[in-house]
């Protein structure tokens, strides 16, 4: 499977953050760009709306330590 896709995707997310509402947030990463080569290890942030059930692309949030998660 590795060897014949020209994009491969990762979504990452943080099911034991301590704040609940963090929970909501995911890490959309591309793995793998064979194709260009350029967006390799590219992220965006998305968030899932409730209300929707949708994964809508947003900025990513900010975390007490003041960085972002």
């Amino acid at each position: 499977m590795g060897a014949w896709p020209h994009y491969a995707f990762g979504l990452e997310g943080n099911t034991q953050a301590e704040d609940p509402a963090m929970r909501n947030y995911s890490t959309f990463r591309c793995v793998k760009d064979r194709y260009t080569g350029r967006a390799n290890g590219n992220t965006m942030c998305l968030h899932f709306e409730r209300q929707t059930g949708q994964l809508v692309e947003c900025d990513f949030p900010v975390t007490d330590e003041g960085g972002a998660n």
